[in-house]
């Protein structure tokens, strides 16, 4: 309940009376008086002279309704008498449906992305044979291919190219044979000094065009390393 603005008793001392600005206590205070006293006995004086008024409003109200009633009832029956049905009217029921919204996300294309790539054929390892000497080596194919570049007839090609390395030098020793397969030469040696070729043996020196190894190598078609290379062909022609 909310009090009107005015002097009341303190809430924390009976002895004291507090104001009230109608919203909130104020510090404002003064010790308890007849006079509130006597206020609140006249304010409840005006009550009580006020209420026969109250009772009696209140009773004419029902004299009133009673005499309306009894105006209007013959005729709301009157009315329900003559009324040959009774039409009941469903109220509509409005559905309300919500639009479906379908949110399409875009999908990003991305460009395919395509990697070419060149292959370059690796020429076959040759198969490691076994040599009486174990010095013989299958020899490089770049290096046969480099050393076949030299013939003076290309339709020949070197075939069983063995190596024999040995201080610095290469002793590549291989058939030269003919289109139908048939040996020009079974076999014949190269010498390779810093990547050059030198024709040592006299097939070597008769079907390709590289400088004599005897004249620039000072090394003879006799020597021991030429001989031992020429041999490990021989064995491979001969499985």
């Amino acid at each position: 309940m909310t009090h009107p603005a005015g002097w009341h008793p303190d809430p924390g001392n009976p002895n004291l009376e507090r104001y009230w600005d109608g919203q909130q206590w104020t510090d404002q205070t003064r010790p308890h008086s007849q006079f509130a006293a006597s206020e609140g006995a006249g304010q409840a004086t005006k009550k009580a002279r006020k209420w026969p008024w109250v009772v009696g409003g209140v009773i004419g109200v029902f004299v009133l309704m009673g005499i309306i009633g009894n105006i209007v009832g013959p005729q709301e029956e009157e009315s329900t008498a003559g009324a040959s049905s009774t039409t009941t009217t469903a109220a509509p029921v409005t559905t309300t449906t919500q639009p479906t919204t379908t949110t399409r996300t875009p999908s990003s294309t991305t460009a395919p992305s395509f990697t070419i790539s060149t292959t370059t054929p690796v020429p076959a390892v040759p198969v490691k044979a076994e040599f009486s000497d174990p010095r013989c080596a299958p020899a490089d194919p770049a290096m046969v291919e480099w050393i076949a570049a030299g013939l003076s007839d290309s339709s020949l090609a070197l075939e069983n190219a063995v190596v024999i390395e040995d201080d610095g030098l290469l002793f590549i020793g291989a058939s030269t044979v003919r289109p139908d397969g048939k040996f020009e030469n079974r076999s014949d040696v190269w010498i390779v000094q810093d990547s050059m070729p030198f024709a040592s043996t006299g097939g070597a020196r008769n079907t390709t065009e590289w400088t004599k190894a005897s004249d620039a190598l000072g090394i003879s078609p006799g020597d021991e390393r030429v001989q031992a290379a020429d041999a490990c062909v021989i064995e491979l022609t001969r499985g």
